[in-house]
């Protein structure tokens, strides 16, 4: 690899380690945080189900779920361009559900089924508020981390992603689908 090339890879982690321990998300390098949360249908989905696999979590609000949609757009594109990507990386959409109580838990579940449907994924609900917590998630901004088949914190960032974050996110995303073909 091109030095001009490694040293801009080095700049682009420690600005996104920066800008996510600045926001309290969990530490780039460190291990994710256990969590559990459930799909409308009772599906639970837990860090311990995706250990073997590089996921991407993207965990939002009502509000905030469309600060970014381009960065999804693009995600979907590269899994449907790259067979490695498609096979390596599971999306694991979480909502913020806490503020759903014994009245309006039925409404938040149809709401998430329709929600999924129309965006062709399961969608998990945190009821509790307990994984926004654990992970620090930034309440009024949508929170995208990448985490690698061995559970560590790779990327980690709260609110709209600029065009850089974007290309390094599908870049790591790109590579650790590839460690994972050569294993």
């Amino acid at each position: 690899m091109p030095p001009a090339r490694t040293f801009r890879r080095a700049v682009v982690a420690g600005l996104l380690c920066i800008a996510a321990t600045a926001l309290g998300l969990p530490e780039l390098g460190a291990p994710a945080p256990a969590f559990a949360v459930v799909s409308p249908d009772g599906v639970e989905l837990s860090l311990a189900s995706l250990r073997g696999g590089t996921f991407a979590l993207f965990y939002e609000t009502r509000e905030t779920v469309e600060q970014n949609r381009e960065f999804k757009k693009e995600f979907g594109r590269l899994r449907d361009e790259s067979e490695a990507v498609r096979a390596g990386v599971r999306i694991a959409a979480v909502v913020n559900a806490s503020a759903a109580n014994v009245l309006t838990r039925g409404v938040w579940r149809s709401k998430l089924r329709e929600n999924a449907r129309r965006e062709g994924l399961t969608i998990y609900a945190d009821w509790s508020g307990r994984m926004a917590a654990d992970y620090a998630m930034m309440p009024e901004a949508s929170n995208v981390l990448i985490v690698d088949a061995q559970g560590v914190v790779r990327f980690a960032r709260a609110g709209p992603l600029s065009e850089t974050d974007r290309r390094a996110a599908l870049e790591l995303l790109r590579a650790l689908a590839a460690e994972r073909t050569q294993r």
